[in-house]
């Protein structure tokens, strides 16, 4: 990574985080510029990140290379869609007004392809004609009929009215899937509304651990429940259970009344005589694209915030079995080495309670043996 830190990421990551904008970009030489560690810097040097703790200052490290990450695909796909000479200046608009990766990606979805899709080579054919005339005709179906007729193009594939109709409706399909504001919006409504439900494989009885699985052979749970770090592991369960192959794991959404939604923005204002013919490329452009992604995108996040939630319990954990006393019920006095800065004392009681600190210089510059040797003497005594 560069170490030349970006004035504007750093608004963005402080707005991001809730941080001052000083301290983030602080903490952000230190780290790049400086190749500090976390823990030196949540440590050592407070004073110049204001008292940020690790956790803060790792969000700052991670929040950051993801911008940069970001950034870095904004101007890959922008390059890259320029170079197959498709960049317009509407498109370019978007990509500069992207936030996240995932938007990114919907924008460039439909230009990574290397091989041509089914709406692809229907446009080549010279179908978008017939599928802009399927969208807001009003004509009546004989009238649509001999419409298409005109529309058959046997070099290319499409040699009858049926070919020409499916053809045009690949194209229909492929405007609703790729459209980004759509799939963002939904992508909402998935968090909101969606739900993991899970049922037991028919030959999972094969499986040796099947019978660990048994409370999620029938269950249901809101997506936005299982973000809850109390509900985390959850999902974990599932997955292991869906890994193993015990368990089948799928997201649920209400898909009538989504299907139901893609029409009416797309359709309904023209009331178009073809309403069958376009209800039927919005169920296929959801069920056949939209969902599938949606699904894959939903079960990705949850892992990474699972296993988020999990290393955070299992620090908690750890601190506890750390902070245990492992000499049993006795005073313990511990020091902290430090030569300019002197050696930190904390003394504890057999119960744990905090009774005493002081600090002893027996280095240089200082060099005081004896003043430490008379504090170790009081503290040992006492």
């Amino acid at each position: 990574m560069k170490t030349e830190i970006n004035i504007e990421f750093i608004k963005e990551l402080a707005q991001t985080l809730g941080i001052n904008a000083g301290q983030v970009n602080k903490t952000l030489e230190l780290l790049f510029v400086e190749n500090c560690t976390i823990p030196f810097i949540s440590r050592y040097r407070k004073e110049a990140t204001g008292g940020l703790d690790e956790v803060q200052v790792n969000s700052i490290k991670e929040g950051y290379e993801e911008v940069v990450e970001r950034e870095k695909r904004r101007t890959f796909i922008s390059e890259t869609i320029d170079a197959q000479g498709k960049l317009t200046p509407e498109l370019k608009k978007k990509i500069l007004e992207a936030q996240t990766l995932n938007q990114l990606e919907d924008i460039y979805a439909p230009y990574k392809t290397k091989r041509k899709t089914k709406g692809q080579k229907a446009i080549e054919a010279g179908l978008s004609p017939l599928a802009d005339f399927l969208k807001t005709t009003q004509e009546t179906q004989k009238q649509v009929d001999q419409k298409i007729t005109t529309f058959i193009n046997k070099d290319a594939g499409y040699e009858t009215p049926v070919k020409a109709l499916e053809g045009a409706g690949h194209i229909i399909i492929e405007e609703i899937y790729t459209n980004t504001e759509l799939k963002d919006d939904l992508r909402k409504d998935y968090w909101k509304e969606a739900r993991i439900v899970s049922t037991k494989r028919k030959d999972a009885e094969k499986i040796e651990e099947c019978q660990k699985y048994q409370d999620y052979f029938e269950f249901e749970q809101r997506i936005e429940d299982l973000k809850d770090k109390k509900y985390a592991h959850r999902f974990l369960a599932l997955r292991r259970g869906m890994l193993q192959e015990v368990l089948k794991v799928s997201v649920e959404v209400d898909k009538e009344s989504i299907i139901q939604l893609i029409y009416n923005r797309f359709f309904a204002d023209n009331r178009p005589s073809q309403e069958d013919f376009l209800q039927t490329c919005a169920k296929k452009a959801f069920t056949l694209h939209l969902h599938t992604a949606l699904e894959l995108e939903v079960k990705g996040e949850l892992k990474k915030e699972s296993d988020i939630s999990a290393i955070d319990i299992f620090g908690v954990n750890l601190k506890n079995l750390l902070l245990q006393p492992y000499l049993g019920q006795k005073a313990v006095m511990g020091i902290d080495p430090g030569v300019r800065t002197g050696c930190k004392i904390a003394c504890i009681d057999k119960n744990g309670e905090f009774k005493e600190e002081a600090v002893i210089y027996p280095h240089a510059p200082r060099n005081d043996l004896a003043g430490s040797a008379h504090t170790l003497k009081t503290l040992i005594e006492k």
